[in-house]
This record gives C-alpha cells, structure tokens and sequence, in this order.
C-alpha cells in the first residue's frame, strides 16, 4: 500500500508545480539577495515608524527582490505593496508598474483604489 504524502511532501510537489508553471527556477538565496531584503525591510520598518498614520506603502522594489520575477520589458518596473498588519508586521506584493511612474506622491487611499482595487 502505497504511503500517504506528508505535509513536507505536499509542499514540495506544490512548490514544483508552482515553478513549473511560472518558468522560474528555485534558487538558493545569497548573501547578497538576504542583505538587500533586510534593506528592504528596514525602509519598510523606518517609514511606518515616521509614517504612524499609514498602513500601506507602495515604492520601487530593490532589484535583488525581485530576482525571482519575470523580467520586465524596457518601459516597466517592479513595485513592492507593503501593507503593514500591525507595527512589525507586514507583506509585501510586487507588481508591474510604469518606470516613470512617482508613486512617492499618492496617498494611501489613492494606492488602495489603483492597486487593491478598494473603493
């Protein structure tokens, strides 16, 4: 009687289906990729802490974090959406946005409506 998969093992095979499906391939994080998103969250950290009225951020991805993305053609970048849950805690998402695009000038409201589709 065949055994019955295992959490670990479900995860694998789902992981596997992932980037089989997304053409990416796993790769082992390096010093340099860990450096860039504690960087990375430390901007995120700093500006909720100046910013206590604000519980999203949208700015420009640093490179390394988005080593695992597709790359973009000439004319758009990657931008991370940082909400914050509660002070320490936050997610983030990435999403392709203009390269001109200024997103230091919305409010959070703005960044609701355009990216989360709030209204």
């Amino acid at each position: 009687m065949p055994r019955r998969p295992t959490k670990v093992d479900q995860a694998s095979i789902a992981r596997a289906i992932w980037y089989r499906r997304c053409g990416a391939q796993p790769i082992a994080p390096t010093a340099e990729m860990i450096a860039a998103c504690e960087r990375a969250s430390d901007s995120d950290r700093e500006f909720f802490k100046r910013r206590p009225d604000r519980n999203v951020r949208l700015r420009r991805a640093f490179p390394e974090e988005t080593t695992m993305l597709e790359p973009l053609p000439d004319g758009l970048q990657w931008f991370a959406l940082v909400q914050q849950i509660y002070p320490g805690a936050r997610t983030r998402r990435y999403c392709k946005m203009p390269a001109s695009f200024d997103a230091d000038v919305l409010t959070e409201r703005e960044i609701e409506r355009l990216i989360l589709g709030n209204r």
